[in-house]
């Protein structure tokens, strides 16, 4: 049984919610130790995963589940400091693997989904994809292309156009 199926949806959703607190962290942390070129990519990556993390707090309140900051892990601290020590290059690459699974867990909760939550779990979905589109454009050398789905998808959010269907 895949970890997809081995989860309830409202725990994948809060797991999703945990992990966008955790990809903010990392990403403001790797703004933090980038060079000047770089920093402002980092950082449009931690803010979409701000917005993201919102949206998913926003679906767990409404089913009551209770939100408790997750402490910043060893493993978090780890990571960022791998990824710093790599060429920019090497560490966009090298988020591919975590990309690719995430995205396939994010499919599985949107396949879950109750109408209410659909637009906020395809926007689960899009993030990610969002993140990967950066990855690739970065690779075939369009720098000022590779943020243009994050940004849009920010403006989405800060726009407040993630839609909840209240169920009556």
């Amino acid at each position: 049984m895949s970890e997809a199926t081995a989860v309830s949806y409202e725990d994948g959703v809060y797991r999703a919610w945990v992990g966008e607190l955790q990809g903010e962290m990392f990403f403001t942390k790797m703004a933090q130790v980038a060079a000047d070129e770089q920093r402002e990519k980092w950082q449009t990556l931690a803010t979409l995963e701000r917005v993201t993390g919102q949206c998913m707090a926003e679906v767990l309140k409404a089913r009551d589940v209770a939100l408790a900051a997750p402490e910043l892990s060893g493993q978090l601290l780890d990571a960022v400091e791998a990824y710093a020590k790599m060429p920019y290059a090497e560490a966009v690459a090298a988020m591919r693997p975590v990309l690719l699974p995430a995205i396939d867990r994010f499919e599985a909760l949107l396949a879950q989904a109750p109408e209410s939550d659909r637009d906020a779990m395809q926007f689960l979905v899009d993030h990610e994809r969002a993140i990967l589109s950066f990855v690739e454009l970065e690779e075939a050398h369009q720098p000022d292309a590779s943020l243009d789905a994050a940004r849009a998808l920010i403006q989405r959010a800060e726009s407040g156009r993630i839609s909840r269907v209240h169920a009556g």
